[in-house]
């Protein structure tokens, strides 16, 4: 007769075993580009990226991100992914992921995963918080009393000496994170107040207040290159690579959680219909804006008929993890040393 003790020690052992060796580390991006200003540290240079992928390349096995959700579907069965696997994503659908990121993808055969915001494809208009940024935080000229109406409200700042935003102040400020607690102008501090604002608006209500923000600058609102969506061409085209899968990142890239359940419905479902219309694909897999979700923004996404669903919770996943709650780590402009350390302390996790 087996001894209950020592069952249980194996089964536990076994248990353990399957947790450590299904485990897997899913990156996202956003832009590959030189950015003159990114306040959240959103884009690399094409030069830094190519550096991570090296790394990658070298330090781990790399998954498509469908392969991850087959083999987390398969943990029960005891299917174990490879050690030290890493999935690439990207989030937003900016054009220069076809330009800047594919050529360096292809080059390291690196296969990644574009979520893709479909409201902004071929649009003219940059994404509403890289638009703030340009008009906000490029040299210009601003009025000193900048109001705007805002959400029923309006609120309203005293630029001062910061009105007048000359290439040389620029230039000076252009490092500015905006996760550091100070700001070095009034023009930064309009900037971060509008993001947080700006964040929770509805599509609609954030052109608006562009527009009226736009009104008082002397700026162009033609996109700048870099800054610009992908085209609906372009998106077909992109989807036809076999190293590159197409995922859905709503319509208009809303903070889902604060939206009522037929809205949260209409975003997911508009999206993910439209994206497989371009690119002739089917679309399996999602991504909450801003790595946004409750509990029924997760039960909407499974009823839309996607496979799986990406957070940004900066831990690894395991073969426990819920597939529309799996977490992603953010990457930024970190050199090659520092990201083979944040590798390994990920993968420690």
């Amino acid at each position: 007769m087996p001894n209950p003790l020592w069952s249980s020690v194996l089964a536990r052992a076994r248990y353990v075993l399957t947790q450590h060796q299904s485990r897997a580390l899913i990156l996202f991006y956003h832009g590959v580009m030189e950015a003159v200003s990114d306040p959240w540290r959103l884009h690399l240079p094409p030069a830094r990226f190519a550096e991570q992928l090296e790394i990658i390349k070298r330090h781990a096995t790399v998954l498509r991100l469908d392969e991850l959700v087959r083999g987390l579907q398969n943990g029960q069965k005891r299917t174990r992914l490879p050690r030290r696997s890493i999935v690439v994503t990207f989030d937003d659908g900016y054009a220069n992921n076809l330009t800047h990121a594919k050529p360096l993808l292809d080059k390291y055969g690196v296969p990644a995963t574009i979520f893709i915001a479909s409201g902004y494809l071929g649009g003219q208009r940059e994404f509403w918080s890289d638009e703030l940024e340009r008009l906000l935080l490029s040299p210009s000229r601003l009025p000193e009393h900048l109001q705007l109406r805002i959400n029923g409200h309006s609120p309203a700042w005293n630029l001062q000496e910061a009105a007048d935003y000359q290439p040389d102040d620029h230039a000076r400020h252009r490092a500015w994170n905006a996760w550091q607690a100070e700001t070095p102008t009034a023009r930064h501090t309009v900037y971060r107040e509008l993001y947080q604002e700006m964040q929770t608006l509805p599509w609609p209500e954030q052109q608006r207040v562009l527009a009226e923000l736009q009104a008082q600058v002397e700026l162009t609102a033609a996109p700048r290159p870099l800054h610009r969506f992908l085209t609906p061409a372009e998106l077909h085209t992109l989807a036809q690579d076999e190293l590159i899968e197409i995922g859905s990142h709503t319509v208009t890239h809303p903070l889902l959680p604060g939206l009522p359940t037929a809205e949260q419905e209409h975003e997911i479902r508009a999206s993910k219909r439209a994206l497989e219309e371009i690119t002739e694909r089917p679309v399996n897999s999602f991504a909450y804006p801003y790595g946004r979700y409750t509990v029924e923004t997760a039960r909407l996404v499974r009823a839309a008929g996607l496979r799986s669903a990406c957070a940004a919770e900066g831990t690894v996943t395991q073969a426990k993890t819920d597939l529309f709650q799996l977490p992603r780590c953010p990457v930024q402009d970190w050199g090659g040393a520092q990201f083979e350390r944040l590798l390994t302390w990920w993968f420690r996790q």
